[in-house]
């Protein structure tokens, strides 16, 4: 990599950006594979109707929820159970029994999914970083910019791997997301 000029450089970079697979000096084969139409989206990608009681009673028991009351009341707990008529949410005070006429909105807390993100984050920080200390590299005389041939990996993978560590940390998770709301 140490004879490869500047645009060789950036071509490189960008490949690996893109994702692409064939090597350098080959040509990538046209593929022959045509489009197949789906007449009808997958059930998993379906979104759910948010009007529909049945997503509220269909909850796992122990689900934190959020639930919005005709009477500006907020409550927050865990479901318990529902009925046609009603739901059950243990709050840290007493059980309490919801008449589904009175409920505006019912929405369940999303799972955190922080460790997920901060793999992320190290691992993009760090690709980031390395391929930033490669172009400066590059980009340096003989003996480099730095103070040595690998100086600007050596410095910018662990900055980046650290921002990316802190963003990836950082990013929100979990969230509410509603299961019923009347219409």
């Amino acid at each position: 990599m140490y004879g490869l000029d500047l645009k060789a450089t950036l071509a490189m970079f960008c490949m690996i950006l893109l994702g692409a697979t064939s090597s350098l000096g080959a040509k990538a084969e046209e593929s022959s594979v045509e489009p197949v139409a789906h007449p009808t989206p997958a059930p998993a990608l379906v979104r759910q109707e948010l009007g529909n009681w049945d997503n509220a009673r269909h909850m796992p028991v122990g689900t934190e929820i959020r639930v919005t009351m005709t009477n500006d009341r907020n409550l927050r707990g865990t479901f318990q159970s529902a009925t046609d008529d009603a739901l059950i949410v243990a709050t840290p005070t007493a059980q309490e029994s919801l008449n589904r006429t009175m409920i505006l909105r019912v929405s369940s807390k999303g799972r955190s999914r922080r460790l997920r993100n901060t793999l992320l984050g190290l691992g993009e920080g760090a690709s980031a970083g390395l391929a930033t200390g490669a172009l400066i590299d590059t980009l340096c005389p003989r003996n480099g910019c730095l103070g040595g041939d690998n100086a600007g990996k050596e410095v910018f993978t662990p900055i980046g791997a650290a921002a990316g560590l802190a963003v990836g940390a950082l990013w929100p998770t979990g969230g509410w997301h509603d299961v019923y709301r009347v219409r």
